[in-house]
């Protein structure tokens, strides 16, 4: 027979019944604060044609200067760091945005000929595709 003193009590099994009931309004805080982090998230869109693979990235409202994009290994990394300041009323505020994206990038690509452009909120980053040496066998 179990031991009655391990056993959760009817009150306890109310309580985190409450505390995990999905209409229970500090929960849904909880998930719509991780739920608005997770989206957080730069969108990119994979465009490849014959003789690229492009990454494209809209962020409207964002300048240049607000960006940084880093070659990993293989992977593309893009963030962007967004400081406000606003004065109203009497008392100063700052708000800071933090954004970034990792992207694996495909073995059939060149670095060396990688551009990347920002131009009315469309961040373009073309890589030129490389192809691959057919090895004969003797």
């Amino acid at each position: 027979m179990a031991d009655r003193k391990n056993l959760p009590s009817e009150h306890s099994r109310d309580f985190l019944g409450e505390v995990f009931d999905r209409k229970n309004p500090l929960l849904g805080s909880i998930n719509e604060f991780f739920n608005g982090v997770a989206q957080q998230r730069i969108p990119v869109e994979k465009i490849e044609t014959d003789k690229h693979i492009i990454y494209e990235a809209r962020l409207p409202g964002i300048s240049k200067e607000e960006i940084d994009i880093d070659l990993l290994r293989d992977h593309l990394r893009i963030k962007v760091n967004r400081k406000q300041e606003e004065i109203a009323k009497g008392y100063q505020e700052s708000k800071q945005m933090k954004l970034e994206r990792l992207i694996y990038l495909p073995a059939n690509i060149s670095v060396d000929g990688m551009k990347a452009t920002h131009r009315d909120g469309l961040l373009r980053i073309k890589f030129p595709k490389v192809k691959g040496k057919k090895i004969e066998i003797e």
